[in-house]
Parts: C-alpha cells; structure tokens; sequence
C-alpha cells in the first residue's frame, strides 16, 4: 500500500464454549512494531497441549524473525520448535496463524483451523482442511499405517479428526504430523476481510457463505458478530473462536481495534 495508508482498520474477537462441557479454543493476537500476528488454537483431549501453543507459538516466532529468518520460515521453525516441545504430550491442538506487515499476509495452519481471505466479490480459502476427506493427507496417513473409521484415524478405541495436529504423540506413529502448511501474499485493494477460526464455524458455515455474510460488514466487529449470530442459529455446539481483521487502505489513523 502507498506510503501514508494504514492496511487493518480494526481486528475483532468472538470466542465462545458452546454447550460443549470445557472451552478448549484458545487464540493469540500480538502487535509490534514488525506487525499483527494472529492465531487460533483449538484443543482437544485436554488443555496442555493448547495452553503451551497459546504461550509460545507467537514468542517462537518473533525470535525467529528477529535472526533475520523470512516470516514464512520463522512461522516453520516455530510450528516445529513448539511441537517439539509436545513430543511425549498426549493432548492436541490445531492451529491457524497470520502475520501482517504491511500489505504482505504470511500464514501457516495444521488440521481444521481455516483462514479465509474475503475479497469485495468473492471469498477464497488460503488453507485445506488437514482431516482424512482430504485425498491427499487420506493417502499419507494410509500410507503410514493409519486405520480410518470415517471420519477418524483410529488408535485402539481413540479417534483423532485432524490428520495434522500438536502434541497427540500416540498418533504420530501413524502419520499425524504438525508440518504447517505455509503461504504468502500481498493483500491486494479489494480485499476486505481475514477470517481465521476453528471448524466451530466451518462444520456450520462454509467458505462462500462466510464471503456472504461478511461482505457487506462496515467493520470487524460487525463481521465477526454476525459469524458467531450464524452458527447459533444454526444450532452449532462446538467451541467457537474466530478472528476477523478489517483489512482496507486508508489515511493514517488511529487503531480501531474492537475486541468482543
């Protein structure tokens, strides 16, 4: 963006434990000079693997960045330093994380959390989902031995949904891994809105619908409130976390952040 535009007019919160019995979602948003890091992390089996993420994964990253690591690459050897950590952690998590600086979007996600780029005519995921309806992730995991029982990699009487995933040790000796998948972009003039959340919105509401609902938003808050609205009526249950950066060239102003 030309010199004297602020990109992020303002970053929303809805977080939520649903009629689940525990609140497993946990989220980060952390601005510093560099720029906005954002993720969403959702637990399962318990909340150590999760806690963990939510304390180090932005503070891996920074160090990385700060040895002169590109972001994409930082973003990598945090994913896998923190995992590292997890390495005898039978509790899991997935994980969905963005950097903004400037108008340049890096973002890396394992499992289910999604992030989804809305644009003034359409909305386009820049994630796949990692659970085994995917051909690809169905064939490595197969090919490392897993058993599947639709829609889960089973262990004995254990389920798992997400063919990539922290901690969950039990599981990797059948192919569930914690490689991000990393990308970059450069935020183009008719984006308007990221949405990064976990499958407590995308088991009820798809990509496109997403696009559709939040278009017309004035901002962040107003988007991220009309998401959470949606799946309520929908009669969703699980936890629900999402992020929502308003994201539009303007003069130079103060943060509008609207956290909810």
């Amino acid at each position: 963006m030309s010199q004297g535009k602020r990109l992020i007019q303002g970053v929303a919160l809805v977080s939520g434990i649903g009629r689940r019995p525990a609140m497993e979602d946990r989220h980060r948003l952390d601005e510093r000079a560099e720029g906005l890091f954002g993720g969403v992390y959702d637990g399962h089996g318990g909340e150590a693997a999760v806690d963990l993420i939510t304390r180090k994964l932005h503070e891996r990253f920074w160090a990385n960045l700060s040895k002169d690591s590109p972001p994409a690459e930082a973003m990598r050897q945090a994913y896998q330093q923190v995992d590292q950590e997890l390495q005898d952690e039978e509790t899991g998590a997935t994980a969905g994380t963005f950097f903004l600086a400037g108008d340049r979007l890096t973002y890396a996600h394992i499992g289910d959390v999604r992030l989804v780029l809305v644009s003034q005519d359409k909305a386009s995921s820049l994630t796949r989902d990692h659970r085994v309806d995917h051909p690809k992730e169905l064939e490595r995991i197969r090919k490392a031995g897993a058993q599947i029982s639709y829609p889960y990699i089973m262990m004995g009487d254990r389920g798992l949904m997400p063919t990539r995933s922290f901690g969950d040790t039990s599981f990797k000796s059948v192919g569930v891994i914690a490689t991000p998948e990393v990308g970059t972009r450069r935020i183009q003039p008719t984006d308007r809105f990221l949405i990064v959340a976990c499958d407590g919105l995308w088991d009820e509401v798809s990509t496109e619908e997403a696009g559709l609902l939040v278009r017309t938003c004035q901002g962040a808050e107003e988007a991220a409130e009309r998401l959470r609205r949606e799946v309520w009526e929908r009669g969703g249950t699980d936890n629900l976390t999402i992020i929502v950066v308003h994201l539009e060239a303007k003069d130079e102003g103060g943060s509008e952040w609207r956290l909810l």
